[in-house]
């Protein structure tokens, strides 16, 4: 095989984005490999939900970017990706002054206004979410948030993508990078074979830092996991919002006629060892039971866990790793992925083409090496 001019390694909606940018920007010979099947790891396993709204303006921005794709997606993706049932957030006396501040003074202060994004009163909350109890001193509002279709997303990307001339190969397992000196050249696949690359893409997810450490980069990230389960079915509108509590670290969904639950459990974990923690299903009833009405009953029919990979100083982890020429990072979206990864992979495509055009975004969003939280 001749060389590549970018071998992309992991078929999430990062990896696919990615991939689907390079390939509307005809830039040479695109090759993604992806282990299972496309969007079927951490890209399956979450509970796709477009949040927009974080205290970090970064954050904010490639949401809104990814979410105007979402909402209005491009020829060939078919109808909205989004069923906007709107989001709400609770947050305590602490956020809720960093909230009203960012809605009073922010830097998008205007943008948010435009998207409906408000705080709302109580009355307004319990005609909304009347099944919740929870406590909390600010409801912020977000209506145009909601669940993301992944499936149709997934199959969108990697049918544009293959369509602009990118190829995508599953049940490829990438077992090493390959170098010259310091420079990563390609890849070994578990059957042997070799692929050369003038630029290899990590958007491996789980995976992506044990890659990285075998090539000799010194980007740290950690792979976690998070628990969701689906309750039997409850009196629970389908269109209901999202409510999510950042003081109970807990959010919830309807889903199939009944709640989706998750209690923002994270702890580190091997992604080919991880199986369900013992006892996490009672705390998630336990909890539903005490910040909803009408759950007293309920059980859960399906409980699983997806996979979330962090920083160390919990940033993005986007762009040329520092240490390895050849090597560029999509990884380290730390949850954030569903309502990022498409802006993630236009900027990503944009700085592998040498068409960034927006030093400050990529800065924020770029490896840092060695973690200045693990240097210390």
């Amino acid at each position: 095989m001749k060389t590549l001019d970018h071998l992309i390694v992991g078929g999430g909606i990062a990896g696919l984005a990615t991939a689907y940018q390079l390939g509307r920007q005809g830039s040479g010979r695109t090759l993604l490999l992806e282990r299972g099947e496309l969007g079927n790891e951490a890209s399956a396993q979450n509970a796709a939900i477009l949040r927009g709204f974080s205290a970090d303006a970064t954050l904010r921005e490639l949401a809104r970017r990814s979410a105007r794709f979402l909402r209005n997606p491009p020829a060939g993706f078919g109808p909205s990706l989004v069923e906007q049932n709107g989001l709400i957030l609770l947050g305590d006396r602490s956020r809720a002054e960093r909230w009203r501040a960012i809605l009073e003074s922010g830097p998008d202060r205007e943008e948010l206004r435009a998207e409906g994004v408000r705080e709302i009163p109580k009355g307004e909350f319990e005609r909304l979410a009347p099944h919740v109890v929870s406590s909390y001193e600010m409801a912020l509002y977000c209506p145009r948030d909601g669940r993301i279709a992944i499936r149709r997303l997934v199959d969108a990307l990697a049918r544009s993508a293959e369509k602009a001339g990118v190829e995508l190969r599953t049940a490829a397992v990438v077992e090493k990078l390959l170098l010259e000196g310091k420079r990563v050249v390609g890849c070994r696949l578990a059957d042997g074979t070799k692929v050369h690359a003038e630029e290899v893409v990590i958007a491996a997810g789980a995976w992506a830092g044990s890659l990285g450490r075998g090539a000799g980069s010194h980007v740290e990230l950690r792979p976690t996991r998070r628990h969701l389960g689906l309750t039997t079915p409850l009196d629970l509108a389908p269109t209901r919002p999202v409510i999510w509590s950042e003081a109970e670290s807990f959010y919830h969904r309807p889903e199939r006629g009944g709640a989706l639950l998750c209690v923002c459990d994270e702890d580190e974990v091997d992604p080919d060892r991880m199986q369900v923690l013992e006892g996490i299903g009672d705390t998630l009833l336990a909890v539903a039971r005490r910040e909803l009405k009408g759950f007293e009953k309920s059980r859960l029919t399906e409980l699983w866990c997806g996979m979330r990979t962090t920083t160390a100083n919990g940033c993005f982890c986007v762009g040329p790793d520092p240490d390895r020429q050849g090597l560029f990072w999509v990884a380290g979206l730390g949850g954030h992925g569903m309502s990022c990864g498409i802006e993630v992979g236009r900027l990503a495509a944009n700085m592998l083409t040498g068409r960034d055009d927006e030093p400050e975004l990529t800065k924020a969003i770029a490896p840092t090496g060695r973690s200045p939280l693990r240097s210390r």
